[in-house]
């Protein structure tokens, strides 16, 4: 946000009605469809290109619920500064692998991070379909930022590690010299192979 943006009186935001949220599939995988909830900040306060935040749910790879009431609340107050904000699905390796039975204790570290680079990847996704549609919902690309918490922190840890390093993975998914703008990282570890 520019310095303008910041200085907005706190009674004008407080005032300001709750964000739109628009839901929209981005991927399927597996025959799993994945979507995202955009949080859409009043135009009228926020005109122009707009930064955006991309934000990964917790759950452990197991639970993640984009839906959750308190995480609702807290993209809604990003949404209320004036970002375009954005929650995903992802796939849930954890959880589909002990729907197989329990996990043995020397697949457990595979098991995670199969949960992580499937999770990255569609953080990637979501990345994509939100650069796509960035014009038409008044976002800016060099202002995206992700951010999770507890699995979506290490999720948004490990996606800027592969777009610094610009793996194959980012590569695959994410146009030409893409960077994020940040990243926001809510009890999230770093996992590396």
């Amino acid at each position: 946000l520019t310095q303008a943006d910041r200085e907005l009186p706190s009674s004008t935001i407080a005032a300001q009605p709750a964000a739109d949220i628009s839901t929209f599939v981005f991927a399927t995988k597996n025959g799993q469809q994945l979507s995202l909830d955009r949080f859409e900040p009043d135009a009228a306060l926020f005109p122009g290109k707009r930064p955006a935040i991309i934000h990964s749910v917790g759950g452990g790879w197991e639970t993640a619920d984009r839906g959750d009431k308190a995480t609702k609340e807290f993209l809604q107050h990003f949404a209320s500064l004036g970002y375009v904000v954005v929650s995903i699905d992802y796939r849930l390796a954890v959880k589909e692998a002990k729907q197989a039975g329990p996990i043995a204790p020397a697949s457990l570290r595979e098991t995670y991070l199969q949960a992580i680079r499937w999770a990255v990847e569609d953080l990637f996704d979501a990345t994509a379909f939100v650069l796509k549609n960035a014009e038409k919902w008044g976002v800016d690309p060099a202002r995206i930022v992700i951010s999770g918490s507890s699995a979506g922190a290490t999720n948004s840890l490990v996606a800027e590690f592969n777009v610094a390093n610009q793996t194959q993975l980012a590569k695959a998914h994410l146009p030409v010299n893409f960077r994020y703008a940040g990243v926001i990282s809510m009890a999230g570890a770093f996992w590396l192979e």
